[in-house]
């Protein structure tokens, strides 16, 4: 995963609330790097987070409406908080999920590969949502498997 991270920061994109993020008094003294992960409904995004925060993969689906996990880490000699932002796949939090996008530095884009649609919908639905949203922002596709 640091690797795909790098590579977001690499594409010399920051959020759009980066300076603010930096001058807050809330925010730790590290660089915050927020990493949203978006897709459909059951595509891998929880289980992906839980696997590289927690390094155990996870036994059972529970849906998720909003996540999110935090660790500091260390990447090219720069220390940063990133936080890891889970987001709901399904279409009853289409109005909500939106809400989790701002101050975002990289976007991780899930589908199935065993579900055409979830694939499918990445061009339908999700990176059109994204760059309505937040269009200078990377981001990085990836294919789930189960």
């Amino acid at each position: 995963m640091l690797t795909m991270i790098r590579r977001c920061l690499t594409m010399g994109a920051e959020s759009q609330y980066s300076d603010t993020l930096k001058s807050s008094k809330k925010c730790s003294k590290l660089r915050p790097l927020k990493i949203t992960a978006v897709g459909d409904g059951m595509v891998g995004k929880t289980c992906m987070l839980i696997t590289y925060t927690t390094k155990q993969f996870p036994t059972e689906y529970v849906p998720t409406v909003f996540d999110n996990y935090a660790e500091n880490i260390i990447m090219d000699g720069q220390e940063y908080n990133m936080c890891l932002w889970d987001t709901a796949g399904q279409e009853d939090y289409e109005r909500l999920r939106p809400l989790s996008y701002p101050n975002t530095d990289c976007f991780l884009l899930c589908y199935s590969v065993g579900s055409r649609s979830s694939f499918e919908n990445i061009a339908s639905k999700w990176h059109p949502e994204i760059q309505h949203h937040c269009p200078k922002i990377p981001v990085i596709l990836i294919g789930k498997a189960r």
